[in-house]
């Protein structure tokens, strides 16, 4: 056997594989720990001011590239390892300064860097271990970094421009001498501008309660609470329902789209930074109540557009509720037909009294109508009035009452229609009367109330001198 052969057998027996083993690993045991085959990895520090949170379609973005003062600057800070080794843990320190205010007022984090503490200035936060990168997919040759990441929150307060520098200090290698083989992506800048802002603030200053058919004032306070100060911004305040006869403040418009209708206010004057408590400006409307007891009005107001931005919408809404008691408002008209030109003696002349009311039912009303003694009434036409038996008038004197709803509201407009009593009359001679029809009633709030109220008549007066009439010479009295 020639010892080629010799050889090649032993170092295919077992005894021959057994000894080769053993000798390596007593070579490999008796190097020095710096002369082990190192692991390198390398961190990576990355800043991002505009991101997005969450996956569609509940995403978020978060774009604090520019914002407005009073806004809360939202940064991600991303430490990776490029590998191609596991990195132990690290820290990472961060510092915010404006170029008015220095530090910004760090108040919150969130991620997976943690204990974010923040010391004369800068926040160090706590960076776990990370993992080699591995090949993904296999055997493509793409090792994507590992990272860990964390969210912080600063509050702007004025108009700046804002540094954000984060810094991975130089850390001890790892337990099998691992180390960082690139320093120059452990340290980086960036930059964002805070722009004017302000916070605008609305509430109601409204009564608790009110009666039914009322009157009543509902206002809008609004305050801007800064920083800077604002030069335009809108109102939006929705009709309350049940509410009818609406003035609004100067500078608001009704606006209605499809079946929303919306009083709106675009204001230009400045308003300077104030407290939620300090001075303000007031918007009055002011509406009547359409509705009877235990109903609710209620309305909300909304303020935006604001120039410059607002960033802050939690106090840009506010809904006010009032509670309606009992009461009722009572109204009550009176027309003439002829209602112009002149008239003349033995011309016939009706007069149309008619009530209504808002808000509760009244127990009863009661209508009384003199009529002046130049004119002689012909016939009463009492409708749904009661006015006595016929011919429902007593000398110069109509005398009616009326209960229930009337003839309800058949034209939807809150007012519930008692109808008309007519009186015909011809006028028998001429004169200067003064004929007031008074509405008299008790129901809810209202208890002995007595009303009188001036009817659509005032100003017909008929006076002397008297005028010859075309064609017979007769008296004829000018019209009202």
């Amino acid at each position: 056997m020639s010892l080629v052969s010799a050889c090649k057998r032993f170092l295919s027996s077992r005894l021959s594989q057994s000894l080769l083993i053993a000798l390596l690993a007593t070579m490999a045991g008796g190097l020095a720990p710096t002369q082990a085959q190192a692991q390198i990895y390398d961190l990576l520090v990355d800043i991002d001011d505009n991101f997005t949170i969450g996956t569609p379609p509940n995403e978020l973005v978060v774009d604090s590239t520019s914002l407005p003062a009073g806004d809360v600057a939202r940064l991600k800070f991303r430490v990776s390892n490029n590998g191609p080794g596991a990195a132990p843990a690290t820290t990472i320190d961060i510092t915010v300064d404006g170029t008015v205010t220095g530090p910004l007022d760090f108040i919150g984090q969130e991620g997976t860097i943690t204990n974010c503490v923040a010391n004369t200035g800068v926040i160090t936060c706590d960076v776990p271990a990370l993992d080699a990168p591995v090949e993904t997919p296999a055997g493509s040759g793409i090792f994507p970094a590992t990272f860990e990441e964390v969210i912080l929150d600063f509050q702007t307060t004025v108009a700046e421009t804002v540094a954000i520098e984060a810094v991975i200090p130089d850390g001890p290698a790892g337990p099998n001498g691992e180390n960082q083989n690139t320093l120059s992506n452990n340290d980086l800048t960036e930059v964002i501008t805070v722009l004017a802002g302000v916070d605008m603030f609305v509430e109601w200053d409204v009564p608790a309660e009110a009666p039914a058919g009322s009157f009543f004032d509902y206002t809008v306070r609004v305050r801007n609470v800064g920083p800077n100060t604002a030069d335009s911004y809108r109102l939006t305040v929705p009709v309350p329902a049940g509410v009818i006869n609406i003035t609004p403040p100067p500078g608001c418009s009704l606006q209605t789209s499809g079946t929303q209708q919306n009083y709106v206010c675009n204001v230009t004057a400045d308003l300077a930074p104030t407290t939620e408590t300090g001075p303000f400006v007031a918007f009055t409307f002011n509406g009547q109540i359409a509705v009877a007891t235990g109903s609710e009005i209620s309305t909300s107001v909304n303020v935006d557009n604001a120039s410059p931005l607002d960033p802050n919408p939690t106090n840009d809404d506010d809904v006010f509720s009032l509670d309606v008691i009992a009461g009722s408002d009572v109204a009550i008209t009176k027309t003439r037909s002829p209602s112009g030109g002149p008239i003349f003696v033995d011309d016939t002349v009706n007069f149309t009294i008619g009530a209504t009311y808002i808000g509760d039912t009244p127990t009863s009303i009661r209508i009384e109508d003199i009529v002046p003694s130049e004119y002689r009434i012909v016939s009463v036409n009492p409708g749904n009035y009661s006015c006595g038996p016929a011919p429902f008038f007593v000398g110069q004197v109509v005398d009616c009452t009326a209960s229930g709803t009337g003839d309800g509201d058949p034209d939807g407009d809150g007012f519930f229609d008692y109808g008309d009593i007519v009186i015909e009359t011809i006028v028998d001679a001429a004169s200067d009367p003064d004929t007031p029809a008074d509405e008299r009633g008790t129901g809810p709030g209202r208890s002995g109330e007595r009303v009188y109220q001036a009817m659509g008549h005032t100003g017909c007066n008929l006076r002397e001198p008297l005028c010859a009439s075309p064609g017979n010479g007769s008296n004829c009295l000018p019209g009202f």
